[in-house]
């Protein structure tokens, strides 16, 4: 499977834990807070939609506070693609994403 995992920066040691343990099971991974070459803001978001675009399923670690990931979880909503939540810090958007996450875990699972 291809996973995308997208998140906050505060949490990239989680993340490379994450990463290092889809790979270890075959999955092809992206992370593009990491992977990316862009030099602006918008062409990071062009590259980001790119790999969202390229997953299977897309990973989100977030502690609430980035504001590239809301951006980021825009696009996982617009493209349709399965969610799934490693961390969630509790916030008010918290809900929404887990909602939506529900709902392709009963399609997948």
């Amino acid at each position: 499977m291809r996973i995308t995992i997208i998140g906050s920066t505060g949490l990239t040691p989680q993340m490379f834990e994450h990463k290092a343990l889809l790979e270890s099971k075959g999955h092809r991974v992206q992370m593009p807070i990491f992977d990316s070459q862009a030099e602006t803001e918008l062409g990071l978001m062009g590259e980001n939609k790119i790999r969202i675009q390229w997953a299977d399923q897309v990973h989100l670690l977030w502690d609430g506070r980035s504001t590239g990931t809301i951006l980021d979880i825009g696009m996982v909503f617009a493209l349709a693609k399965p969610l799934k939540i490693i961390y969630l810090e509790s916030k008010t958007i918290a809900g929404l994403v887990k909602q939506y996450a529900e709902i392709w875990n009963e399609k997948t699972y």
